[in-house]
């Protein structure tokens, strides 16, 4: 399998989202008004917090993101012009890849579970590691933190292979978990880098430029370019499903 040009793969993600900012802007706005506004109300009304009002919670923002992706996706990859005027409508592209989101979620947090199960017992039977591993240790090199590093890079390189079922989904594909599996073969550890590794870079760009006391104001602020800059990270996503469509018809 072909690897992908990660340099190639960024400017042209750069160059999509640089070309198409006017209609990005018209049709994001309105989301992300409503997610920030909802984000306000929320956290006012569902005061304390519960796992029950940080699911409700999470599902609206996780459906405003929908809005917001499936949006950046067909103006990347169809150039669709025909979106509503306002970016939100209840066609069903929307919550096809919605549920699709859900459902990834839901696959890759199982087998997570699984291989952290197993990856705990293991250790916690060997004769030495077992004994560090049950007793508290803050040393960042600890079984505790090693396990937990290895598990969410296993997780993420799961989330890299299956995530081409989403872009797939918002042009109004037929994907499969077994489809974005076999599609993205030898390429696992490279969408890890672009799906994963530059917004977790720009996020934390982000989360620096807050003060320790954030005023409304600049919350406000950095969460509209915490959103805008969900554009271009979606671009990177429909660029690679672009370079795979593409390799795909040769």
């Amino acid at each position: 399998m072909k690897k992908l040009p990660l340099k190639g793969i960024i400017l042209e993600a750069l160059a999509v989202t640089w070309e198409n900012k006017v209609v990005l802007l018209r049709v994001l706005a309105f989301p992300i008004f409503l997610a920030i506004l909802f984000q306000f109300l929320l956290a006012e009304l569902l005061q304390p917090y519960s796992l029950l009002s940080s699911l409700v919670v999470t599902l609206i923002y996780c459906l405003f993101l929908a809005f917001i992706c499936v949006n950046c996706h067909r103006i990347y990859l169809i150039n669709d012009r025909s979106i509503h005027y306002y970016g939100i409508s209840l066609d069903l592209y929307y919550f096809k890849f919605f549920l699709w989101f859900l459902l990834l979620v839901c696959v890759v947090s199982v087998l997570w579970y699984v291989f952290l199960f197993l990856l705990i017992t293991i250790i916690g039977n060997l004769p030495y590691l077992g004994n560090y591993f049950s007793e508290p240790n803050s040393s960042y090199f600890s079984p505790v933190n090693i396990v937990s590093l290895v598990s969410k890079i296993i997780a993420c390189y799961l989330v890299a292979r299956f995530i081409m079922v989403l872009p797939s989904s918002a042009i109004g594909g037929d994907p499969s978990f077994k489809w974005s599996w076999s599609t993205t073969k030898g390429n696992g550890w490279y969408i890890c880098i672009l799906a994963f590794a530059i917004p977790w870079f720009l996020s934390h760009i982000i989360g620096f430029a807050y003060t320790e006391e954030p005023k409304a104001c600049e919350y406000v602020i950095l969460n509209i370019i915490s959103y805008l800059l969900t554009a271009f990270e979606v671009a990177l996503l429909s660029m690679i499903l672009k370079f795979f469509r593409e390799l795909n018809k040769k």
